[in-house]
């Protein structure tokens, strides 16, 4: 079995893949927006107390809705 690498080796210039400077804070904002991070937090039903494990935080914001909710 051949084992690939994650990535192409070519760079980027996408603001997404690694957040720096002010296109990555615009970036990480663009983000918040367009998340629902409210929503997902009432979907999950997150109780006080409750832990929570969040994977691929980006720029947190639903880190933030979490931590106000449990």
């Amino acid at each position: 079995m051949e084992t690939r690498p994650w990535t192409s080796g070519r760079g980027t210039s996408s603001p997404f893949v690694l957040p720096s400077g002010v296109r990555g804070r615009l970036a990480g904002r663009l983000m918040l927006w367009m998340n629902r991070q409210h929503e997902v937090v009432e979907l999950l039903g997150v109780q006080p107390g409750e832990r929570v494990l969040e994977v691929g935080y980006g720029p947190g914001g639903l880190i933030r809705c979490l931590a106000r909710t449990a």
